[in-house]
């Protein structure tokens, strides 16, 4: 959308919780005020200061409907959602979709799925969990993908599916294996640059200390540190566009998230994907 005469922000995104995102015109991110929500034709909502999506109370055949998307499916033996999981698919027995009380961490999961397994505990937006263990809480194979965009040399974090404050949940008392493939993309000229740009030019990173496949692993122990004994990507095809990318501790108490730096006149489009595999070890270990 353009920007408005007299307006110094304008609309960028809609988040899934019908939030609306405004930037101004150095690209920068804003939650915006009333007066660009109300005069954009959004709805601001005084009490969580928050500008969303206009929204109208739906019929009783679209509230069933709705009901029906958002629902757990199983069909599997035993597996036990929460009730404010939603869109979850879970196949397999005994798997479970977990909600963390911690105000830190986010409580819904949503938009994920168990394929077969047992024992598996489903605890992050967006995963498909392969399989599951033979005991509880066992061992996990899980995909993931994270997402984010850089305007120049700053440094952004590849959040789960780009959403905000959501880093990779590692298990307590665990020692987790991640392969991680990451592609960045130029998707255009930064505003205020002579240089010519290549869009399309891109490059791949892989946590990798060779040309062989390298993962990283983390110990997470029972007081949530966690350590890392391999943090190192290196780029294994494409154009050295000088971007990089490194693993660090979003928050301690649940996990990480790969940390994105952009360079000076480029517009960056980054796509991670995460490989977990975790042994959640048992107390006597």
């Amino acid at each position: 959308m353009k920007l408005r005469k007299g307006h110094i922000l304008k609309p960028k995104l809609f988040r899934p919780t019908g939030q609306v995102v405004f930037e101004d015109k150095d690209g920068k991110e804003s939650p915006g005020d009333r007066f660009h929500c109300v005069s954009y034709g959004y709805r601001y909502d005084k009490n969580t200061g928050m500008c969303m999506i206009k929204t109208s109370f739906p019929s009783e055949r679209r509230q069933k409907h709705r009901k029906k998307i958002n629902q757990v499916t199983d069909m599997g033996i035993n597996n036990k959602p929460i009730s404010n999981s939603k869109s979850i698919l879970l196949t397999g027995s005994n798997n479970e979709v977990i909600e963390n009380t911690d105000d830190t961490i986010y409580t819904t999961v949503q938009d994920a799925s168990v394929i077969g397994g047992s024992f598996g505990e489903l605890r992050r937006r967006g995963e498909v969990l392969i399989g599951g263990g033979v005991r509880k809480p066992g061992y996990h194979f899980s995909s993931l993908i994270g997402n984010c965009t850089t305007d120049g040399a700053e440094v952004k974090n590849a959040y789960l599916q780009g959403i905000d404050q959501q880093g990779i949940y590692i298990h307590p008392n665990s020692i987790t294996q991640i392969d991680i493939t990451v592609i960045a993309v130029i998707y255009a000229q930064g505003e205020g640059c002579d240089e010519a740009e290549d869009v399309g030019t891109w490059t791949t990173f892989r946590n990798a200390t060779n040309s062989s496949k390298n993962p990283l692993v983390l110990h997470k122990a029972d007081d949530n540190t966690i350590t890392y004994t391999n943090n190192s990507f290196v780029k294994t095809a494409g154009t050295n566009i000088g971007v990089s990318c490194t693993m660090v501790d979003w928050d301690v108490s649940y996990g990480t998230v790969l940390q994105c730096t952009g360079v000076e006149c480029k517009k960056v489009d980054w796509l991670v994907t995460y490989e977990l595999r975790e042994l959640i070890r048992k107390e006597s270990f």
